[in-house]
């Protein structure tokens, strides 16, 4: 079994990934990422297709990618989402993790503020983000409607709120029979993300 999972920026969908990595589901991981340096020494795709089996587990194979993934795939390789998916993860059953596009473009700004690479918060920038996260959930569904999937939908606030439940329910539209009961929630990522919600107010009552 094959699965991608897409987001956007800040969507959460690394904590997924580390979820269905405890509970067995695949090892899921920016696989694409990694495998474009290899695609771009070796011209033949089964060299990526033997290192991409490598990482399956449990007889599942899971990638994830972000949006400006895409863009770089047909930059480098020529490849559409939909070719590269047959290429390397024929049959694959998607995954669309989305989380609310303010809280997204936030913490992407106290992100920067943190690593200094931006030296205020900036209202209209905060706008835009919004807008282009919009923008690309869209350009998704788009797809899926083009292509006529039905992608498993996962709300990363739902995903931070109430784990148990919500990856159960990813696991039975998955239509897979794995349980979920032994799943260790990261309580250090929990307590930061509160932390980093005090700011959210703040930001929110000064700009939004």
């Amino acid at each position: 079994m094959n699965y991608l999972i897409l987001s956007t920026g800040r969507a959460r969908s690394g904590v997924l990934c580390n979820y269905l990595r405890q509970i067995g589901v695949g090892e899921p991981d920016e696989f694409y990422e990694k495998a474009r340096y290899v695609l771009y020494v070796h011209s033949d795709h089964y060299d990526v297709k033997d290192w991409l089996e490598s990482k399956r587990h449990n007889s599942i194979l899971g990638m994830r990618m972000v949006f400006s993934h895409i863009r770089t795939m047909y930059d480098a390789l020529g490849l559409t989402l939909k070719e590269f998916v047959d290429i390397f993860l024929p049959g694959a059953k998607y995954i669309l993790q989305t989380r609310d596009p303010y809280l997204q473009a936030i913490e992407s700004q106290l992100y920067e503020l943190d690593k200094g690479k931006r030296d205020r918060f900036c209202n209209e920038t905060l706008k835009k983000r919004v807008a282009k996260i919009v923008v690309q959930n869209q350009a998704y569904r788009n797809y899926f409607v083009k292509h006529k999937i039905t992608p498993v939908l996962v709300d990363g606030n739902d995903l931070e709120k109430d784990c148990l439940n919500t990856m159960q329910k990813v696991l039975y539209q998955l239509e897979l029979n794995f349980s979920a009961d032994n799943l260790k929630p990261r309580f250090h990522d929990a307590y930061m993300n509160a932390a980093r919600d005090k700011r959210y107010n703040s930001v929110f009552e000064r700009f939004v």
